[in-house]
């Protein structure tokens, strides 16, 4: 009720009938009250029988560790390079590769099994494996070619040796260092990302991945953790639903990634920077195949304003 030139209600001694005193204020809260009604049809979460698998001492365990064994400075693999844009801060560590399947692991996330290696190692690590690889250059450039540091689907010794001789001929030194790649099934690339706000807390990030992610800027963003409800939410507002309908692809693999990314950053704060690009989504599940992960001395001790139970 929009009481015009009185007072702010009630309508009649004891009435529950909402009253305001200009219509502006009424219409605001019907919106509000909409968006609400429409978030608990889409995002509210659901009971959820499905048990995850989630070991958060495991991964404190292995954060701790990492911290501890690095110094105070930015350190890591050199395929984890510190970015140029100077978000880094000091004291600030990237995981190795190994590091980073062993911590993605606690909560269940699939990372496909990779080898940091160097071209004199390299016919080796693919033999442990077991072909076909996929050769990276840690420092490669844009595209998917031996020429820009990537060679996939080798499938024997000659394939990885004349790979890396067209890495070297192509990119110089930086085909020193290499990550020598179990492959996977081919699929939609997408890209998983989480940052950590001092204030918010972590906040996961889901849209189109692959090389040119960023260019591409397809992304929906929330507040972690997310329920799977929100997160199925998060892939129809971005172009990975129409992506994954059009592959003819259960999406389910893909929810239960982006939940458990979102839980293991919201869950440990020195987490500062979690990005799983590409993850890629196939009839075989969600896998990740690359993947930065930061890790912050610096921990704020205001906790982020939400909890999901």
């Amino acid at each position: 009720a929009v009481l015009l030139g009185g007072v702010d209600g009630p309508v009649a001694p004891g009435s529950r009938v909402p009253a305001f005193t200009f219509p502006e204020q009424a219409a605001a809260v019907l919106g509000r009250s909409f968006a609400y009604a429409r978030w608990r049809a889409d995002e509210a979460t659901e009971p959820d029988d499905v048990v995850r698998p989630v070991d958060p001492k495991a991964a404190h365990v292995i954060i701790t560790a990492a911290l501890n064994a690095a110094p105070d400075v930015t350190v890591g693999s050199p395929a984890d390079a510190p970015p140029e844009d100077g978000s880094d801060e000091p004291g600030d560590i990237h995981v190795d590769v190994s590091t980073q399947r062993r911590l993605l692991a606690t909560y269940g996330i699939e990372m496909a099994r990779a080898i940091e290696s160097t071209p004199s190692t390299a016919v080796a690590d693919a033999l442990d494996i077991g072909f076909p690889i996929a050769v990276k250059a840690v420092r490669r450039r844009a595209g998917r070619s031996a020429r820009a540091g990537v060679a996939l689907d080798l499938g024997s010794d000659a394939d990885v040796v004349e790979a890396l001789a067209v890495m070297r001929d192509s990119l110089g030194d930086d085909a020193d260092d290499l990550v020598v790649q179990a492959m996977t099934s081919p699929g939609v690339d997408v890209r998983i990302r989480c940052d950590h706000d001092d204030r918010l807390g972590a906040i996961v990030t889901v849209g189109l991945g692959g090389a040119q992610a960023d260019a591409i800027d397809d992304r929906s963003s929330r507040l972690a953790p997310v329920s799977p409800a929100t997160a199925t939410t998060m892939l129809r507002e971005t172009r990975l639903s129409a992506a994954l309908a059009t592959a003819d692809l259960d999406s389910s693999s893909l929810v239960d990634a982006v939940v458990l990314a979102a839980q293991l950053a919201s869950d440990h704060p020195a987490i500062a920077e979690l990005d799983l690009n590409p993850v890629i989504v196939s009839d075989a599940g969600a896998v990740v195949t690359d993947a930065l992960i930061r890790l912050t001395r610096h921990i704020t001790d205001d906790a982020p304003l939400r909890r999901l139970e």
